[in-house]
């Protein structure tokens, strides 16, 4: 696997979206890190270091993906994901976006963040179309075509 490096916006920040259950910790913080500041008395609310007034975010889940995962062996659920994000992060770059993050089969990514694009709104539905065609073409091993929910925010 790689390691991806976020903005400054996302390092120290404790994200929360649906596709992370309340409380959970979704960028660049370590448990460890987090209990020894919970030891010290020195856990706060943290805030992000920059503001962004427009940035349109995209999130991607797969239809299914707890049953799918269930029938299948962990290292076909790690290939597929894998193939699958390889082919959504293309694209993202080729319409510079940023991908934020990936947790299990959820996809997250951002428009007009990193990078000013001032059509970002349109970019972004654009490439939830695309992603949307990645993965109804993209077969599992199950020989089934992927489905997936976007979420445009």
């Amino acid at each position: 696997g790689s390691v991806r490096s976020h903005p400054p916006v996302f390092q120290g920040a404790l994200a929360r979206s649906a596709c992370h259950p309340p409380g959970s910790i979704a960028v660049s913080e370590s448990k460890n890190a987090l209990e020894s500041e919970r030891k010290l008395g020195l856990l706060r609310r943290r805030s992000f270091s920059e503001r962004h007034e427009q940035v349109t975010v995209l999130f991607a889940d797969i239809v299914g993906f707890t049953t799918l995962s269930e029938q299948l062996h962990p290292s076909e659920v790690m290939n597929l994901l894998g193939d699958l994000y390889k082919e959504y992060d293309e694209r993202a770059v080729e319409l510079g976006l940023y991908t934020v993050d990936t947790i299990g089969d959820c996809y997250m990514c951002a428009a007009n963040l990193v990078k000013p694009l001032p059509d970002h709104v349109h970019v972004m539905v654009g490439f939830a179309r695309s992603i949307i065609k990645i993965a109804n073409v993209t077969l599992t091993p199950l020989g089934t075509p992927l489905s997936i929910r976007v979420g445009i925010h």
